[in-house]
Protein backbone atom coordinates (compact mmCIF):
# COMPACT_ATOMS: atom_id res chain seq x y z
CA UNK A 1 0.00 0.00 0.00
CA UNK A 2 2.76 2.49 0.93
CA UNK A 3 4.89 1.67 -2.07
CA UNK A 4 1.93 1.92 -4.43
CA UNK A 5 1.03 5.41 -3.20
CA UNK A 6 4.63 6.61 -3.28
CA UNK A 7 4.99 5.34 -6.86
CA UNK A 8 1.76 7.08 -7.87
CA UNK A 9 3.15 10.33 -6.50
CA UNK A 10 6.38 9.82 -8.45
CA UNK A 11 4.39 9.22 -11.64
CA UNK A 12 2.45 12.45 -11.09
CA UNK A 13 5.62 14.58 -11.25
CA UNK A 14 8.81 13.55 -13.06
CA UNK A 15 10.84 16.22 -11.25
CA UNK A 16 10.54 14.52 -7.84
CA UNK A 17 13.71 13.15 -6.24
CA UNK A 18 12.08 11.71 -3.13
CA UNK A 19 8.55 10.94 -1.98
CA UNK A 20 7.59 10.55 1.65
CA UNK A 21 4.36 10.20 3.59
CA UNK A 22 2.96 11.28 6.91
CA UNK A 23 3.92 9.41 10.06
CA UNK A 24 1.96 8.58 13.21
CA UNK A 25 3.82 8.21 16.51
CA UNK A 26 2.92 5.16 18.58
CA UNK A 27 4.01 4.08 22.05
CA UNK A 28 5.78 0.84 22.99
CA UNK A 29 2.37 -0.93 23.09
CA UNK A 30 1.42 0.29 19.59
CA UNK A 31 -1.12 2.80 20.92
CA UNK A 32 -1.37 5.88 18.71
CA UNK A 33 -0.03 9.07 20.27
CA UNK A 34 -1.20 12.57 19.41
CA UNK A 35 1.79 13.41 17.21
CA UNK A 36 1.37 13.07 13.47
CA UNK A 37 4.33 14.29 11.41
CA UNK A 38 3.29 15.79 8.10
CA UNK A 39 6.63 16.84 6.65
CA UNK A 40 7.12 19.15 3.72
CA UNK A 41 6.85 19.21 -0.03
CA UNK A 42 8.55 21.10 -2.83
CA UNK A 43 12.09 22.44 -3.01
CA UNK A 44 12.85 22.00 0.68
CA UNK A 45 16.58 22.45 1.14
CA UNK A 46 16.38 25.95 2.61
CA UNK A 47 13.50 24.94 4.92
CA UNK A 48 15.34 21.81 6.06
CA UNK A 49 18.49 23.78 6.85
CA UNK A 50 16.44 26.23 8.92
CA UNK A 51 14.58 23.48 10.76
CA UNK A 52 11.24 24.74 9.45
CA UNK A 53 10.14 21.65 7.54
CA UNK A 54 11.30 18.08 7.44
CA UNK A 55 11.18 14.79 5.61
CA UNK A 56 9.67 11.96 7.61
CA UNK A 57 12.49 9.46 7.95
CA UNK A 58 13.97 6.96 5.56
CA UNK A 59 11.42 4.33 6.66
CA UNK A 60 8.67 6.47 5.19
CA UNK A 61 10.46 7.54 2.01
CA UNK A 62 11.13 6.35 -1.49
CA UNK A 63 14.11 7.89 -3.28
CA UNK A 64 15.14 7.61 -6.91
CA UNK A 65 18.24 5.46 -7.24
CA UNK A 66 19.97 8.00 -9.49
CA UNK A 67 19.51 10.67 -6.82
CA UNK A 68 21.02 8.43 -4.13
CA UNK A 69 23.98 7.69 -6.40
CA UNK A 70 24.42 11.40 -7.09
CA UNK A 71 24.01 12.52 -3.44
CA UNK A 72 25.95 9.66 -1.88
CA UNK A 73 24.96 7.38 0.96
CA UNK A 74 24.71 7.87 4.70
CA UNK A 75 27.51 9.55 6.62
CA UNK A 76 28.96 6.77 8.82
CA UNK A 77 30.19 9.33 11.37
CA UNK A 78 26.57 10.11 12.32
CA UNK A 79 23.96 8.13 14.20
CA UNK A 80 20.86 10.19 15.12
CA UNK A 81 21.70 12.82 12.52
CA UNK A 82 22.37 10.48 9.61
CA UNK A 83 18.86 10.79 8.15
CA UNK A 84 18.83 14.58 8.44
CA UNK A 85 22.23 15.03 6.82
CA UNK A 86 21.31 12.56 4.05
CA UNK A 87 18.04 14.42 3.42
CA UNK A 88 19.92 17.74 3.17
CA UNK A 89 21.95 16.29 0.30
CA UNK A 90 18.90 14.64 -1.33
CA UNK A 91 16.93 17.91 -1.13
CA UNK A 92 19.84 19.74 -2.76
CA UNK A 93 19.30 17.54 -5.83
CA UNK A 94 15.65 18.31 -6.47
CA UNK A 95 12.02 18.46 -5.51
CA UNK A 96 10.43 16.51 -2.65
CA UNK A 97 6.96 15.00 -2.90
CA UNK A 98 4.60 14.11 -0.06
CA UNK A 99 1.68 11.71 0.19
CA UNK A 100 -0.55 13.46 2.76
CA UNK A 101 -1.63 10.26 4.50
CA UNK A 102 -0.30 8.34 7.48
CA UNK A 103 1.35 5.36 5.79
CA UNK A 104 3.80 4.37 8.52
CA UNK A 105 4.30 4.48 12.27
CA UNK A 106 7.20 5.57 14.46
CA UNK A 107 7.48 3.83 17.81
CA UNK A 108 8.45 6.07 20.75
CA UNK A 109 10.20 4.34 23.66
CA UNK A 110 12.91 5.08 26.21
CA UNK A 111 15.68 3.59 24.04
CA UNK A 112 15.08 5.78 20.96
CA UNK A 113 18.38 7.20 19.70
CA UNK A 114 16.98 10.74 19.92
CA UNK A 115 16.64 10.38 23.70
CA UNK A 116 20.44 10.51 24.03
CA UNK A 117 20.85 14.28 24.14
CA UNK A 118 24.66 14.14 24.02
CA UNK A 119 24.70 12.11 20.81
CA UNK A 120 21.94 14.27 19.37
CA UNK A 121 23.98 17.39 20.13
CA UNK A 122 27.14 15.95 18.54
CA UNK A 123 25.26 14.80 15.45
CA UNK A 124 23.43 18.10 15.04
CA UNK A 125 26.68 20.06 15.11
CA UNK A 126 28.34 17.63 12.68
CA UNK A 127 25.31 17.63 10.36
CA UNK A 128 25.50 21.39 9.94
CA UNK A 129 29.27 21.21 9.48
CA UNK A 130 28.67 18.70 6.67
CA UNK A 131 26.11 21.04 5.09
CA UNK A 132 28.82 23.68 4.94
CA UNK A 133 31.33 21.20 3.50
CA UNK A 134 28.80 20.26 0.78
CA UNK A 135 28.20 23.97 0.06
CA UNK A 136 24.47 23.72 0.75
CA UNK A 137 24.08 27.25 2.15
CA UNK A 138 23.14 29.66 -0.63
CA UNK A 139 24.83 32.72 0.92
CA UNK A 140 26.96 33.53 3.98
CA UNK A 141 23.99 35.41 5.51
CA UNK A 142 21.75 32.36 5.02
CA UNK A 143 24.39 30.15 6.66
CA UNK A 144 24.46 32.47 9.69
CA UNK A 145 20.65 32.31 9.92
CA UNK A 146 20.67 28.50 9.74
CA UNK A 147 23.41 28.21 12.37
CA UNK A 148 21.51 30.62 14.59
CA UNK A 149 18.36 28.52 14.35
CA UNK A 150 20.33 25.32 14.95
CA UNK A 151 21.90 26.79 18.12
CA UNK A 152 18.49 28.06 19.23
CA UNK A 153 17.06 24.55 18.84
CA UNK A 154 19.94 23.10 20.89
CA UNK A 155 19.33 25.75 23.57
CA UNK A 156 15.75 24.53 23.82
CA UNK A 157 16.78 20.89 23.98
CA UNK A 158 19.14 21.55 26.88
CA UNK A 159 16.81 23.89 28.82
CA UNK A 160 15.71 21.25 31.35
CA UNK A 161 18.85 19.09 31.34
CA UNK A 162 21.62 21.70 31.53
CA UNK A 163 20.74 25.40 31.87
CA UNK A 164 24.35 26.56 31.49
CA UNK A 165 24.70 24.71 28.19
CA UNK A 166 21.28 25.97 27.12
CA UNK A 167 22.22 29.59 27.76
CA UNK A 168 25.53 29.06 25.96
CA UNK A 169 23.68 27.84 22.86
CA UNK A 170 21.21 30.72 23.13
CA UNK A 171 24.09 33.21 23.18
CA UNK A 172 25.69 31.50 20.16
CA UNK A 173 22.33 31.70 18.39
CA UNK A 174 22.13 35.44 19.03
CA UNK A 175 25.75 35.91 17.93
CA UNK A 176 25.06 34.18 14.60
CA UNK A 177 21.86 36.16 13.92
CA UNK A 178 20.99 38.87 16.49
CA UNK A 179 17.32 39.29 15.46
CA UNK A 180 16.60 35.79 16.81
CA UNK A 181 16.47 37.38 20.26
CA UNK A 182 12.99 38.62 19.30
CA UNK A 183 11.87 34.99 18.89
CA UNK A 184 13.25 34.20 22.33
CA UNK A 185 11.58 37.23 23.94
CA UNK A 186 8.20 36.43 22.36
CA UNK A 187 8.43 32.90 23.71
CA UNK A 188 9.59 34.11 27.12
CA UNK A 189 6.71 36.56 27.58
CA UNK A 190 3.99 34.38 26.06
Amino acid sequence: RNLEQWLQKFMSDETLSLVHSDCQEIDSNSNQLESVHNGGEGYLLDDLLQGGKWINGTSGSLIKRTIIEEAGGFDIDLSTGADQEFFFRIASKGKIGRVPKVLWYYRIHSNNMHNNIGVYERDTLLTFTRANEHKLYKTPAFRRLCLSKMNYMLAGMFWKANRVKSINYLLKSIAWHPPIILTFLRKLFK
